[in-house]
């Protein structure tokens, strides 16, 4: 394992964060909310994943757990990352296995 994926979660203001995508399933968004804001972040949840861009993070998983989070206004744990770390690992093996460890 390279030392650039050796990266521990932040807990972060989703509000500096940008998610990839929209809320697509608004059911799932609304249960999340309601876990949210009654119980918190579920750290059974897996982490975000991001990387610094600018003054912001750029996140590239978890759109609704983000969404969700800005409504319970609750901070989320990201494991950020470089850009330069996310350009050259996408679409190969090492980037598979950092998607598949978020669910292990």
């Amino acid at each position: 394992m390279k030392d650039s994926c050796k990266t521990f979660p932040k807990l972060i203001d989703p509000k500096l964060c940008d998610p990839p995508h929209r809320v697509t399933h608004p059911e799932k968004y609304e249960e999340l909310v309601e876990e949210f804001s009654s119980s918190g972040w579920n750290f059974h949840c897996p982490n975000l994943i991001g990387y610094n861009f600018g003054s912001r993070i750029q996140l590239i998983t978890g759109s609704h757990r983000w969404a969700a989070a800005s409504t319970a206004k609750i901070l989320v744990p990201v494991k950020v990352y470089t850009y330069e770390y996310v350009y050259n690992i996408w679409g190969t093996n090492e980037w598979q296995n950092l998607i598949d460890g978020l669910h292990s």
